[in-house]
């Protein structure tokens, strides 16, 4: 349950980060981390319906 609730922050700062860069034009160094530590696994916990070759698809789509 604590992991989900890491990733869950995780997704929710990751969100708020993506208006940045709408708004900006670049990525902050805070969200470039986010991303850079996001994996397949977490996209699975997010969207726990989603097949691992769907999580796989949304995680290279950068859900």
């Amino acid at each position: 349950m604590a992991d989900n609730k890491k990733i869950n922050n995780n997704q929710i700062k990751k969100n708020n980060l993506k208006s940045e860069e709408n708004e900006f034009g670049k990525l902050s160094p805070e969200l470039e981390k986010l991303e850079a530590e996001w994996t397949v696994e977490d996209t699975m916990a997010m969207y726990p319906s989603l097949t691992r070759e769907e999580a796989e698809r949304a995680w290279e789509m950068g859900w």
